[in-house]
């Protein structure tokens, strides 16, 4: 099959007109600059996609982290309480005599 290449100085020719082989070939070149396009924003998503995961895990372990110290904190609070109430009692039991 002869696939004719377009000229650019003569004027395009009407659908009718024109060869199939060059129908094909213009609809051909389209859908390639079509797919490269497509190519180009998948590649494109999937970065933004895998710095997106990096970043939720990050944040994940972050929230984690952030959790365990909350925990800890409660923990301790939990302790000064008991303590305290330990010496209130004590105090009660056995009042200092002020001079």
């Amino acid at each position: 099959m002869f696939l004719r290449q377009s000229n650019p100085l003569r004027p395009r020719q009407p659908q009718q007109q024109r060869p199939l082989e060059v129908l094909i070939l213009e609809r051909s070149k389209a859908l390639q600059a079509e797919n490269t396009t497509l190519r180009v924003d998948r590649d494109r998503a999937a970065s933004e996609l895998s710095e997106a995961r990096a970043e939720l895990g990050e944040r994940a372990a972050e929230a984690e982290r952030q959790r365990e110290l909350v925990k800890e904190l409660e923990d301790h609070v939990e302790k000064l309480q008991e303590m305290s109430n330990r010496w209130e009692t004590k105090a009660m039991l056995f009042p200092f005599p002020l001079v």
